[in-house]
């Protein structure tokens, strides 16, 4: 696991980063790819390539969002966010990300109930309108209800 402070130069102004997000992603290269982009545009970014670590993560941690990898042919979307929302994170916290071959299928069964649904790739702008929309939370007590 890794977890980038505070970065970007948009926002070396500001005193807080733009949001706190999770990243749980088998492919490690995507993992860093996505974390350098967003901690360029301000955000702090944790990125996991096993749940275990994550959900470990979770227990001290209340992200603003968590971006999931639905498996190749969405296998994982199901298990995460059943999992997520055991933990307290709900569904408009979570951005599901899904490959060409469950594209379709993910946005059919999660159409709705989760923030958003990536598909892979490198274009970040997409994901840029999805986080930077939403505003840090309190995170200073993680036991605090997840919203």
């Amino acid at each position: 696991m890794h977890f980038a402070k505070r970065g970007g130069n948009r926002n070396r102004e500001r005193s807080e980063p733009m949001a706190l997000l999770l990243v749980i992603d088998e492919d490690i290269d995507y993992c860093s790819l996505l974390k350098r982009w967003l901690t360029r545009q301000g955000h702090d970014v944790m990125t996991s390539t096993r749940e275990k670590d994550a959900l470990a993560w979770l227990e001290n941690h209340n992200p603003d969002f968590v971006i999931v990898s639905a498996g190749k042919h969405g296998e994982r979307a199901e298990r995460m966010v059943s999992t997520l929302h055991r933990v307290g994170i709900k569904g408009e916290k979570i951005l599901l990300r899904a490959g060409e071959t469950s594209l379709e299928t993910v946005k059919k069964a999660f159409a709705g109930s989760v923030r958003g649904i990536l598909p892979a790739g490198p274009e970040f702008g997409f994901l840029e309108s999805l986080v930077g929309s939403g505003e840090p939370k309190e995170r200073e007590n993680p036991d605090e209800k997840r919203a």
